[in-house]
């Protein structure tokens, strides 16, 4: 009688767990039927515009002039958008900032860039005491940076006065140009280490870097800067 007694108990508890259960279920269910029909009275009471809801998708961000040649980008924190440097967020949106600077470490969507009208810059380049402008761009050089050069040395070439090179960079960086050449580097030059594992985004920095020489790391606290600088540290230049 003992054993039927046992049975019968853990039957009963048993029929009870799946009682809570249903009960757990039903409260789930009203739950989000109450949700359900709370938006369902918005759309009731035209609180949803969805001509207006289709637009958005078109241009899911606002665009505010913060001064001259910087901007707010604005958009919604759901939605999977980055730009510029995120200055601050809301609970429901993220607030970035874009200037001429932001071109010399991240591609702009054309449309953005149309209403950002950044003036291009020119694509010429310091080296070894040289501003090197190719034979279509030296008139436009020297006319633009003139009050940092000396004379023009061939038909591709402005030499840069003693002193003055690093106003010369500081100046075309302000104009939105990025003065450097591009100098990978190589396996040489590099110290033998066991390195880091590194993730997705820090590994394409790693890639950038060997194929330049030199890069800006621009990523958010937390990100792992430090460590992908570490690596960045394998490398090793004569200067």
């Amino acid at each position: 009688m003992s054993e039927v007694s046992d049975v019968r108990k853990a039957f009963e508890d048993s029929l009870r767990r799946i009682d809570e259960l249903i009960e757990s279920m039903k409260a789930e269910r009203n739950k989000i039927k109450a949700e359900f029909e709370r938006r369902l009275e918005l759309v009731r009471f035209g609180q949803v515009d969805w001509e207006r809801f289709e637009e958005f998708f078109e241009e899911p961000y606002v665009v505010i002039p913060k001064r001259p040649n910087e901007w707010y980008v604005i958009a919604p924190k759901w939605l999977n958008f980055q730009i510029g440097w995120l200055e601050r967020a809301t609970k429901g949106y993220n607030i970035f900032v874009v200037n001429q600077y932001v071109r010399l470490f991240s591609s702009i969507p054309s449309a953005l860039s149309d209403k950002f009208q950044f003036k291009e810059p020119l694509p010429v380049k310091v080296y070894d005491g040289m501003l090197l402008t190719g034979k279509e761009l030296q008139g436009d050089a020297w006319e633009k940076y003139k009050r940092f050069l000396s004379r023009r040395e061939g038909e591709d070439r402005i030499r840069i006065k003693k002193g003055y090179e690093f106003r010369l960079i500081a100046q075309m960086i302000e104009d939105g140009t990025l003065p450097f050449l591009a100098k990978p580097v190589v396996e040489e030059d590099l110290r033998e280490w066991d390195g880091l594992q590194l993730r997705g985004y820090q590994k394409e920095a790693w890639r950038e870097f060997l194929s330049k020489g030199a890069i800006g790391v621009f990523w958010a606290f937390g990100s792992g800067k430090s460590l992908c600088c570490m690596q960045l540290g394998r490398a090793v230049f004569m200067l």
